[in-house]
């Protein structure tokens, strides 16, 4: 298995393990790819089930119409319980190198989720990261993001 820093070609390069390529290591990047290696490895998450990088409308949306050029940093999916051969959004997640961005991020991702409407969303930064549910005055938050099992469980799956 290739870790992040080692077996690099590049030192400006890291590995991305669900795109299975180099890509630039930003401060942004780092924080992509340190979250991706906690979804994975520690919290459960099925790589398989895991999109890096896409555009919303490479994506399996929930809302018609015009849809804008976004990108969404990681997009988390179950498959759908009515046809498991399609795949609905499950927690978006966006990437920053600071946690002073985080609530500009938080909106960020709540403006993706207006299209994919993901029960859940996230935001990750250096020192951790904040995730959301619910909406409007029901809108929550909690500093961490949970197993992907127990957020299974909170969705009655």
């Amino acid at each position: 298995m290739v870790t992040m820093e080692s077996s690099t070609p590049n030192k400006d390069l890291i590995y991305d393990r669900v795109r299975g390529r180099w890509v630039v290591s930003t401060p942004e990047e780092k924080v992509r790819q340190n979250l991706l290696a906690k979804l994975i490895q520690e919290l459960c998450f099925p790589k398989a089930l895991i999109s890096v990088e896409k555009a919303l409308s490479e994506l399996p949306l929930s809302q018609a119409g015009y849809i804008p050029l976004r990108r969404v940093d990681i997009a988390c999916f179950i498959k759908a319980p009515n046809d498991p051969s399609s795949m609905q959004a499950f927690l978006l997640i966006e990437c920053k190198e600071s946690k002073r961005q985080a609530q500009m991020a938080l909106e960020q991702v709540k403006g993706y989720n207006f299209y994919l409407k993901a029960p859940f969303i996230a935001v990750a930064y250096p020192e951790g990261e904040i995730m959301g549910w619910g909406y409007g005055k029901d809108f929550k938050v909690a500093p961490f993001i949970p197993p992907y099992q127990q957020l299974l469980k909170a969705v009655g799956l």
